[in-house]
Order: structure tokens, then C-alpha cells, then sequence
């Protein structure tokens, strides 16, 4: 699976995405999970 993840993320890399910070991921689940609202930046 480990190998199969980083394959993707290489994909993702060379095709101009944009990888995101732990912070940046942590406040997304935040977001998803009803947390903070979309409007609202993380203020933990």
C-alpha cells in the first residue's frame, strides 16, 4: 500500500499539485468533521 500511495503522490507532484502542510490537513478533518465552519480559520 506504501508504495501505491507514493506513486500517487509523485502523480500528484509532477502534475502541479499542490501538497498540503499536517496543518493544513488536520484543519481540513476539522472542516469535514463539522468542527470549524468553512468560513472560519482554525483557531486552535
Amino acid at each position: 500500500m506504501g508504495k501505491k500511495l507514493y506513486a500517487l503522490r509523485a502523480k500528484a507532484v509532477s502534475a502541479g499539485m499542490k501538497l498540503l502542510s499536517e496543518e493544513e490537513i488536520l484543519e481540513e478533518v476539522r472542516r469535514r468533521r463539522g468542527e470549524i465552519e468553512d468560513n472560519e480559520k482554525d483557531r486552535y
